[in-house]
């Protein structure tokens, strides 16, 4: 060094038993020259650096580090390792802890160096290695290698197994009810899950059966003390299970049937019942099969057989077949002797009704009554103000005049108070029914003309689109009409207020909580909006152009949109009709497409575009949001929720019927109409069937009012109940369902009994005179926007035209529609359907 060293540091490895200047670890000694000694204890080569300083703990000037090099060279006395306990093989479950053990002698120490199948695991340096957690990967062979400067050595292999973890045994197959017949076999089956696999023992009233220790027990030779309960338990370390009881049912060996009680010869009158009676024996018990004169009679499958109105036809042989897997007996022969029904005269069982009709509709009456032979029928009219009556012919005004039920068609106002009654004769005598009157009514039609919709506010009035007049009328609780908005006869789309506003052809119409009504403009191919002063704007849809866009108020597009519903948040609901979607409009003007893909018509559930539709009409939203539209070209009642999945309530696409049944069994005729009532209810206006029907959450439809297939005008103080065409509902808070009778341009009322009744209506009070409005210029035939062409306001739709002229024909057509076969109606009609026919 150039100046006394006043201090050293070491780093590096110093060997066992020396020492720097008392240093025996790396660190600084304050001192001038430094001195290794001591005796050295462990063999090997060890590196060591120094440096020097001139000041006191490693300060000042230094030099270095210097390196150096320090080898031990072994004694005599060095042993290789040698291995004194081996590592043992061990099996443990996944998730569970394992060490393995192992030790070594040798001179000097050794080190270890644990591997798993031969490959060295980091970290495990020490003589024993755990794992924590056991996973099934660990499984393997492990072994330890021990190391010292006289050489190493390697350990015993020991293998890890590894279970899968423990669960307790559940059963999956469970024993099944069993009979047999003495000296026949029997097995039961269980499988139960559970690791390890369980092991089982079966057990016949809780008590365990010798040998039966399988996962299945067989009886080879069933004896009649075999009967009883069995069940098998299941168990593994992690615990048991115990499977349900399966009864064994041991019956007496196979015997044929014998016939016990023979069947007995009868003489009946016709029109009378019989019974036939037989028994017999036999093991199992025999089934039966009855016979006429040797061939089958279906559905004769008892012990007995009754006939219950005897014909001269049932005369014959009657014997039963009694069978068993043992074989068969025949019964004895009995002869049933039919004697003719003494004469009786005839005698009526149920008298004609009073009807009431709307003029145009067809009446119908009917007569019930007995006697023998059966009577013929004669129907007579008697004239209102004549004293005669006078027998009616075929043809003309009335159909089926000589059987016990009686058509008048097309009834006009004159034939009011006309009386009908029946003469029925037969050979023992006469008799002659009540006279039953018809009534002709002057409906409503004043006022009305054709309301296509209908709504109700807080306060208890009723607002009307009247699709014909094109306006928008407001009924009071007592009954008065006025317009709202819109110009009788004028058709448009001119916003504005009261009659300055026009309509073209309005179908749908809603009421908010703040009295405002929207308005399903169909021919205008817009949604229109009315405050309670009678203001017209447009809310959403152009009238000058056609189509399917989402968008903001006008920039958006309908095709022909006919319902219309609104929930309690404001946002509005349109059934697009000719668009074949479900549209939502948000309270600031948005319109978005909820359900189905605008000109793709089907019947598809799912959600939102993937959902199909054909024609949907009525729309009605409940207090959960649920959507619920009729969806008329299907025949179905559709629900859509506020995610937009759809679902078929009650229908079946493609089946056209009146049937009352749950979901799909259900059976609809061009329904239009839906309210929801406060059960969740929907009611559905039937419009080709002339019925209200009732759909329950569950999808179970019932009948509330009319008769399918049979319109007309008839409410329940006349004893008939009838509709014509009714196309859309409301109800209110007390229960009350308000039907737009469309084809008798009448409102209609059913209160929570059932009793159906026509509202009175009177006009209000003529308004002050206001300069005639200039109707807005019809607008250029254009085509696209679905491919139906057309205009929005002008001219009177293809559809609409079409309707006025069937209403009429559909009273007549509904009649002979009755009387015929059912069949699909031809959806080439096209939009004139989804008013009623």
């Amino acid at each position: 060094t150039q100046t006394p060293p006043m201090s050293w540091t070491i780093s590096g490895t110093i060997p066992p038993g020396l020492n720097f200047s008392g240093l025996t670890a790396p660190g600084t000694v304050n001192i001038g020259t430094l001195n290794l000694s001591g005796t050295p204890t462990t063999a090997g080569t060890f590196n060591v650096s120094l440096s020097v300083f001139s000041g006191l703990n490693g300060t000042g000037f230094s030099l270095g580090p210097y390196p150096y090099t320090i080898t031990v060279n072994g004694s005599a006395s060095t042993s290789p390792p040698s291995f004194t306990t081996q590592p043992q093989n061990q099996t443990v479950t996944a998730g569970a802890s394992v060490t393995f053990t192992a030790a070594a002698g040798g001179s000097p120490a050794p080190t270890y160096q644990w591997q798993k199948d031969n490959v060295n695991i980091a970290g495990a340096t020490s003589s024993s290695f755990s794992i924590a957690s056991v996973a099934a990967g660990d499984a393997g062979t492990y072994t330890v290698v021990a190391t010292n400067s006289a050489g190493s050595a390697t350990s015993n292999g020991a293998t890890l197994t590894v279970n899968a973890a423990t669960s307790a045994p559940v059963f999956t197959t469970q024993p099944q009810n069993q009979s047999a017949t003495v000296g026949s076999s029997v097995t039961f089956n269980a499988a139960a899950s559970g690791s390890p696999a369980p092991t089982y023992q079966w057990q016949k009233g809780n008590t365990n059966i010798a040998g039966a220790t399988s996962s299945s027990f067989s009886i080879a030779n069933v004896a009649a003390g075999d009967a009883g309960t069995y069940t098998v338990v299941a168990t593994n370390s992690a615990g048991s299970a115990t499977s349900n009881g399966a009864t064994l049912t041991v019956t007496a060996a196979a015997t044929a049937p014998a016939i016990t009680t023979q069947p007995q010869s009868q003489t009946v009158t016709a029109g009378s019942s019989v019974t036939f009676t037989a028994a017999a024996s036999g093991s199992p018990a025999p089934t039966y099969q009855w016979q006429k004169d040797g061939a089958n009679l279906a559905g004769a499958t008892t012990a007995s057989y009754t006939i219950a109105n005897v014909a001269a036809g049932d005369a014959g042989t009657y014997t039963v077949i009694a069978t068993n897997s043992a074989g068969s007996a025949t019964s004895n022969g009995a002869v049933l002797t039919v004697s003719p029904p003494a004469p009786a005269a005839p005698a009526i069982t149920t008298q004609p009704a009073n009807v009431t009709m709307s003029a145009g509709s067809n009446a119908t009456f009917t007569v019930g009554a007995t006697g023998t032979p059966a009577p013929t029928d004669q129907w007579q009219r008697m004239p209102a103000g004549a004293s005669a009556w006078e027998n009616l012919n075929e043809g003309g005004s009335y159909q089926g005049t000589t059987t016990t039920m009686l058509t008048v068609k097309s009834v006009t106002p004159a034939m009011s108070g006309d009386q009908f009654r029946c003469v029925l004769t037969n050979a023992s005598g006469s008799a002659t029914s009540a006279a039953a009157t018809l009534s002709v009514p002057s409906p409503a039609s004043a006022l009305l003309q054709y309301p296509a919709s209908i709504a109700l506010d807080g306060a208890g009035n009723l607002y009307v689109a009247d699709a014909s007049a094109n306006t928008i009328l407001k009924i009071t609780p007592a009954g008065v009409v006025s317009t709202l908005a819109g110009a009788s006869g004028m058709t448009g789309s001119q916003d504005g207020a009261r009659a300055n506003a026009m309509f073209n052809q309005p179908s749908g119409v809603a009421v908010d909580g703040g009295g405002n009504v929207f308005v399903a403009d169909t021919g205008n191919s817009t949604i229109r909006e009315i405050t309670p002063a009678g203001v017209v704007t447009t809310v959403a849809g152009s009238a000058t152009t056609r189509g399917s866009r989402d968008g903001v108020g006008t920039a958006a597009q309908f095709n022909q949109p006919v319902g219309i519903a609104v929930d309690g948040a404001g946002n509005l609901y349109v059934a697009d009709t000719f668009n074949a979607t479900i549209r939502r409009i948000a309270s600031d003007g948005t319109v978005t497409t909820l359900a189905g893909t605008a000109g793709n018509r089907g019947d598809a559930d799912g959600t939102g575009a993937a959902a199909q539709f054909s024609q949907p009409d009525g729309i009605a939203v409940d207090s959960a949001g649920n959507v619920f539209v009729a969806d008329t070209f299907n025949d179905t009642i559709r629900k859509i929720t506020p995610a937009g999945v759809v679902s078929t309530l009650a229908g079946s696409a493609g089946l056209t019927g009146s049937t009352d049944l749950t979901g799909a069994s259900a059976l609809f005729n061009q329904p239009a109409g839906l309210a929801v009532d406060g059960s969740g209810d929907v009611l559905v206006a039937d419009t080709a069937n002339g019925t209200l029907r009732k759909i329950t959450p569950a999808g179970a439809v019932t009948t509330l009012a009319g008769t399918a297939g049979v319109s007309g005008w008839g409410d329940t103080a006349g004893g008939v109940v009838l509709f014509n065409q009714p196309r859309a509902l409301v109800v209110d808070a007390a229960g009350n369902l308000f039907v737009a009778d469309s084809g008798n341009a009448a409102i209609r009322k059913v209160d929570p009994n059932d009793t159906v009744s026509t509202l009175a209506l009177s006009a209000a009070p003529a308004p002050a005179p206001t300069p005639a409005p200039t109707p807005a210029p019809t607008p250029a035939p254009m085509s696209g926007g679905g491919g139906y062409g057309g205009g929005g306001g002008g001219t009177m739709e293809s559809w609409f035209a079409a309707m006025l002229v069937l209403l009429g024909a559909a009273r007549v057509i509904r009649r002979v529609r009755h009387l015929l076969p059912p069949q699909r109606h031809p959806r080439a009609m096209g939009p004139a359907a989804n008013h009623g026919n």
